[in-house]
C-alpha cells in the first residue's frame, strides 16, 4: 500500500514521516519536501518516488479529534405494589 505522508522531520542522516499513526524512520531523502510516498509492504517501510500505475496512492487521513462523551446508565425504578384485599 502506497500512501502520501507528511514528513515530520528531515536532515542529512534521517527523515521521519507519519504513516498512518505510526512515525517511520527512513534513509535521509536528501531533497525538502513536506510530503512523500510511502511504500508499506509486510512490515517494510520504503519511500517511493512515484506511484505504480495499479497502485493507487492513498492520502494520509487526518487524525480526528477524540469526542469526550459522557457515559451513562439508564435505571428505571421499579415501585411494588402490594393490595391487600379483603375478602
Amino acid at each position: 500500500m502506497i500512501r502520501k505522508c507528511p514528513v515530520l522531520l528531515n536532515n542529512d542522516h534521517v527523515t521521519v514521516v507519519r504513516f498512518d499513526d505510526v512515525d517511520v524512520q527512513l534513509p535521509a531523502i536528501g531533497v525538502d519536501e513536506k510530503y512523500v510516498n510511502v511504500s508499506c509492504e509486510n512490515g517494510r517501510y520504503e519511500v517511493v518516488a512515484e506511484a505504480a500505475e495499479h497502485t493507487e496512492i492513498v492520502e494520509a487521513e487526518k487524525p480526528q479529534p477524540k469526542s469526550k462523551k459522557k457515559k451513562t446508565t439508564k435505571q428505571e425504578n421499579v415501585e411494588t405494589v402490594i393490595v391487600d384485599e379483603e375478602v
